[in-house]
């Protein structure tokens, strides 16, 4: 078992990469979930008709909510 809390940041973010590398490199596809298609195509609606605001986040920056 992996001692996450006693790894330094840099230590971290290697694994991390580490892994993202291998997640990548399978050849298995993940199936996505049937409504994200249908979420997605209607938030590229919405922004299309500027129905929702597009915003820059930068880091540090509070999780938009929902309105």
């Amino acid at each position: 078992m992996l001692a996450i809390d006693l790894m330094s940041r840099s230590e971290k973010l290697e694994l991390a990469q580490a892994l993202w590398r291998d997640l990548g490199e399978g050849s298995a596809t993940v199936e996505s979930v049937s409504w994200h298609g249908a979420a997605l195509d209607e938030a590229q609606q919405a922004l299309c008709y500027r129905e929702i605001p597009l915003r820059r986040r930068r880091a540090g920056d509070a999780p938009v909510k929902p309105s």
